[in-house]
């Protein structure tokens, strides 16, 4: 008979071999996205530059980030720093020079529950394992600083997101109306997490497919409520669960060291 803890070893034995900085897979995305240039209006053609830019910085951000390991001192915080902030700066800077409507803050807030339900209901399957407090306690915890970059990648990323999705690329395709509109920001969202070097080594074709639901979900609700904070609503709803559940593995984790220390 199998363990309680079967799924976890598969799981982690799957992602013991790091993946490398820049894949193939990535790379062969990019181009593709690249090459999709030729396609868009003339008159939008800057707009999908600058997709096309944040799309390389978060292509390049790994690299940066990995050159910290051979660095000490100060410059190894900074450059670790600079790689962790590529990826979400430059899509969160997006709402100060374009015209994103953004909608009401209490409808994103509306919004939250319904994403944290929405991830507990894609994921049931594994909620109750991600949850089992007896194999938190088996997992070391991590650092203050690492759980403050891992969560806040977490936050930014679901933010950085929409304004990029169902901001940025919103505003290239809204001539052609809601549903080409759902179509290419649902192929952007999907396709960045097709480029990224985790995702691409994670994912299973239930993930990608749960990235599709999220995806038309929050185009809907910008054609619903006239702009893109809903959207964040819901999409750091879904996140959230993720930081509630690192949250209560650090406490956990450290409660049991410190029970092991008084043991010994």
């Amino acid at each position: 008979m199998p363990s309680r803890f079967e799924p976890y070893r598969r799981s982690r034995a799957r992602m013991k071999a790091p993946p490398p900085l820049v894949t193939r897979t990535g790379l062969g995305v990019y181009l593709l996205l690249a090459g999709l240039m030729v396609f868009i209006d003339p008159g939008n053609r800057l707009l999908y530059a600058i997709f096309l830019g944040i799309m390389a910085l978060k292509l390049l951000a790994p690299v940066v980030s990995a050159a910290s390991r051979t660095m000490t001192g100060v410059g190894a915080d900074v450059r670790y720093l600079t790689g962790f902030l590529l990826p979400h700066a430059p899509s969160l800077a997006l709402v100060g020079f374009l015209d994103i409507p953004l909608a009401d803050i209490p409808v994103a807030v509306a919004m939250l529950p319904l994403g944290a339900l929405l991830f507990l209901g894609i994921n049931a399957n594994t909620v109750r394992q991600h949850f089992d407090l007896d194999f938190m306690r088996l997992l070391p915890a991590k650092s203050a600083s690492r759980f403050a970059l891992d969560n806040g990648a977490i936050v930014l990323s679901a933010i950085g997101q929409e304004l990029l999705h169902r901001g940025l690329i919103l505003l290239i395709v809204m001539p052609y109306g809601p549903v080409a509109c759902a179509m290419a920001s649902t192929a952007t969202f999907v396709l960045e997490h097709v480029m990224n070097r985790w995702s691409a080594r994670d994912f299973d074709r239930r993930a990608y497919l749960s990235h599709v639901v999220i995806s038309i979900l929050a185009t809907v609700l910008v054609f619903t409520f006239g702009g893109v904070l809903p959207a964040i609503g819901l999409h750091l709803g879904y996140n959230i669960v993720i930081v509630v559940k690192d949250s209560l593995h650090l406490a956990v984790a450290r409660q049991a060291a410190r029970a092991n220390e008084v043991g010994l």
